[in-house]
């Protein structure tokens, strides 16, 4: 969640809030007029959320409390629907809440949700329900494939996350060409009856390129792929403190023809292979270095 709507939820959300129109509202957290129009996008998207409404005269409300479960949505079943695994289960030992196709709102999996009991019976041993409000979401940013449909251009995201592609907007400046891989971030969440929208932020480059699939994984669970600086500064640390005339505990070979078979853009270089020839015994000595330790077996 930006800066900008943290601020605007804890305004909202005080006992001395009182209601506001956009424009009032956006002086009172210090927005440029030059940026009303992204305040306007923001505020719809955090009513499309269930974390805020607009009351008479368009004004700018806080989202009461609403009598429903706290849990965590994923998809499952028939094609749409999912499953809410609640975090406090009530006392009847229900775990999970079933909820069908068009209940389920514009959640998407991993969003924090408070679901309702719905009026659709059960699924086996699930209560069926209704979300009624996407409390968090997990992420903003997903991967997928860009495509042109129709002479649109959307990005069918990896997986069964969604399961029509995602719009791209027009105010979305993407360089991608049909079949690459890019991340798109949502400007609105997809629901049964209204498709998403988003914008792509970053073109990880053509499906099937190698060292693309690995980036698309990194970018879809978000994990890290540079070094943290302090990493990085005990790196440095020990190369300073490294001294290559010191041979405690070292074996020499600078008398051999030693040769890394590491590629150019490894982070180390531990495998090496070294050969030489024993006129006596006329045998070849072949020499396998492995992290730091060498090893020779002798081929005639």
């Amino acid at each position: 969640m930006s800066d900008l709507a943290t601020r605007l939820l804890s305004l909202i959300r005080r006992p001395t809030y009182q209601p506001k129109k956009p424009k009032l509202l956006a002086r009172s957290l210090d927005v440029p007029e030059a940026e009303m129009r992204s305040f306007r996008t923001l505020l719809r998207r955090l009513a499309q959320e269930g974390k805020l409404k607009f009351g008479r005269g368009h004004v700018v409300q806080p989202m009461e409390a609403r009598d429903g479960l706290l849990g965590i949505f994923r998809r499952g079943g028939d094609k749409g629907a999912g499953i809410v695994r609640l975090k406090t289960p009530p006392g009847q030992g229900v775990t999970e809440v079933y909820v069908p196709p068009a209940s389920v709102g514009d959640a998407a999996p991993g969003d924090t949700v408070l679901v309702a009991p719905g009026r659709g019976g059960q699924q086996g041993n699930r209560p069926s329900g209704r979300i009624i409000q996407v409390v968090e979401r997990a992420t903003r940013h997903f991967v997928g494939t860009f495509i042109l449909r129709d002479g649109e251009a959307r990005v069918r995201v990896d997986g069964t996350t969604f399961a029509e592609p995602i719009f791209l907007s027009p105010e979305s400046e993407a360089t991608a060409r049909p079949e690459d891989k890019v991340v798109v971030e949502l400007l609105r969440y997809p629901t049964p009856f209204q498709p998403g929208e988003g914008i792509v932020t970053e073109v990880l480059g053509r499906r099937g390129t190698p060292g693309v699939d690995t980036l698309s994984i990194i970018r879809a669970f978000e994990l890290p792929d540079e070094f943290p600086p302090d990493v990085l500064a005990e790196a440095e640390a020990q190369e300073r403190a490294f001294n290559e005339h010191d041979l405690t505990e070292r074996v020499d070979f600078t008398q051999d023809l030693v040769i890394t078979i590491d590629p150019v853009d490894a982070h180390d270089f531990d495998d090496a292979l070294g050969l030489r020839f024993d006129a006596r015994k006329r045998h070849w000595h072949l020499q396998v270095h492995k992290i730091g330790r060498a090893s020779c077996r002798e081929r005639v």
